[in-house]
């Protein structure tokens, strides 16, 4: 599309669709089997993100499934954050798998049902790898964001594109 001065802009499109309230679904994060990280070995070695960014404080991975648990660092705006996290994941799990860097490609479709804020107490991100071969270009992923008692922030589907040519 074009602006009033005739530069041409970016355009995105959503469709925005009410639904039903997803049940709880407790997650007991000390009981995930599989290997883990914590933040000072994600963000220097994986992710390039600085403090205001570090939201992510430990995680886990076995397969292709992923455990995060995250916070909102103070000083931060919550909802933005919330929703970058849910690609500073899928990149773990692409370079926990592959050994390679990738990029957020696309929100498929993110429900929400809880918003986050600063106030938010730390929150769990699980997310699993959708079909495919792990050798593929182009991951789709499914991801459930919830507190520790099981209430459901937002939940949906991304994907993320696997470069072995890009360096951290």
């Amino acid at each position: 599309k074009q602006d009033v001065n005739g530069r041409k802009r970016p355009s995105y499109k959503a469709t925005v669709v009410l639904g039903e309230k997803p049940t709880s679904k407790v997650v007991s994060p000390s009981n995930a089997n599989g290997s883990g990280l914590v933040q000072n070995e994600i963000y220097p070695s994986i992710l390039f993100h600085g403090p205001k960014f570090q939201g992510i404080k430990s995680v886990k991975i076995s397969g292709d499934r992923l455990e995060a648990q995250c916070t909102i660092p103070s000083g931060t705006p919550a909802q933005p954050l919330a929703l970058d996290l849910i690609f500073q994941s899928a990149l773990i799990l692409a370079k926990k798998n592959r050994g390679i860097a990738s990029l957020p490609s696309n929100a498929e479709q993110i429900k929400f049902y809880k918003t986050i804020t600063s106030d938010t107490e730390d929150f769990v991100i699980t997310m699993s790898k959708e079909g495919g071969s792990n050798s593929d270009v182009v991951w789709k992923l499914e991801y459930s964001m919830q507190d520790v008692k099981g209430t459901v922030y937002n939940e949906g589907r991304v994907s993320i594109v696997l470069n072995d040519t890009l360096k951290y």
